[in-house]
C-alpha cells in the first residue's frame, strides 16, 4: 500500500515536471527596438527683383538701363531659375541711321543688351498672340549653361538677365495713350528628383508644364 501511495507521488511528481517544461518551451525571448525618422519639409520661394520704371515719352532709340532684372531665392531649398521676357511687337516704318526710310514691318519695339554670361536662352523666341495677333515676343532664360543649370542657394540672387533695354528708331505713328508692356516672369523649381535630363530645355518642359506656359509660335 505504502508502495502505491510513493509511485502516485512519484507519478505526480514527474507530471509537475512535466508541465514546468513543456511551459519553458513555450516561452520566446523577445525583444524590440523602435526609432522615428522625422522629415521636415523644404520649400522654393522666389522673387522677382525687376522694378518698372514705366518711362515716359520714349524717343526712337533711347536706352533705358536696369541693374535689377535679377531673381532671389527666398525659400530654404535650392532652385533652378528662368526668367521670361516678353518684348512688345509693333508695326512700324523705321529709319536707317543717315534717315532713310524703311518700310512698315512687325518688329520687336526694343532690343536687349547688356546680357550675362550667367544666363543662357532656351529655344528661340516664342509668339505671343492675342486674337490672332502677335503682340509680343517671349525670350526664356535658364540661370546656367544649356547643359548644366545653376543650382541658386538660399539667400543667393543671380546676376541680371539683361541691362539695357534700346528702343528701335521707330515712327511717329507709334504714339499710344496705354503704353507698351515689357514683362518679366520668374519661375523656379527645385534641383532635385527632376530625372536624369536636367538641361536648361528638359526642365523648362517640366515648368512650362506646371504653369501651362503656351509655346505657340
Amino acid at each position: 500500500m505504502k508502495n502505491k501511495k510513493t509511485m502516485k507521488k512519484v507519478g505526480a511528481l514527474v507530471l509537475a515536471l512535466g508541465l514546468v517544461a513543456s511551459v519553458g518551451i513555450g516561452a520566446y525571448l523577445t525583444d524590440t527596438d523602435v526609432k522615428t525618422d522625422t522629415y521636415t519639409i523644404g520649400s522654393v520661394e522666389i522673387e522677382n527683383n525687376f522694378e518698372a520704371l514705366s518711362t515716359q515719352n520714349m524717343i526712337a532709340n533711347q536706352v533705358v538701363s536696369y541693374d535689377n532684372a535679377t531673381i532671389s531665392n527666398t525659400g530654404i531649398s535650392d532652385a533652378f531659375v528662368f526668367m521670361t521676357v516678353d518684348v512688345p511687337v509693333v508695326t512700324t516704318g523705321t529709319h536707317e541711321a543717315d534717315g532713310t526710310p524703311v518700310a512698315d514691318a512687325a518688329l520687336e519695339l526694343f532690343a536687349q543688351s547688356g546680357m550675362s554670361a550667367d544666363w543662357v536662352q532656351v529655344g528661340q523666341a516664342l509668339d505671343v498672340t492675342e486674337g490672332g495677333e502677335v503682340v509680343a515676343h517671349r525670350y526664356v532664360y535658364a540661370y546656367g549653361a544649356a547643359d548644366a543649370l545653376t543650382a541658386l542657394g538660399s539667400g543667393e540672387t543671380t546676376s541680371e538677365v539683361f541691362t539695357d533695354l534700346t528702343a528701335i528708331n521707330f515712327d511717329n505713328d507709334l504714339a499710344s495713350t496705354s503704353g507698351y508692356e515689357v514683362e518679366l516672369n520668374a519661375y523656379g523649381i527645385q534641383t532635385q528628383g527632376l530625372g536624369d535630363d536636367t538641361s536648361a530645355e528638359a526642365v523648362w518642359n517640366i515648368i512650362r508644364a506646371a504653369f501651362s506656359i503656351s509655346e505657340a509660335r
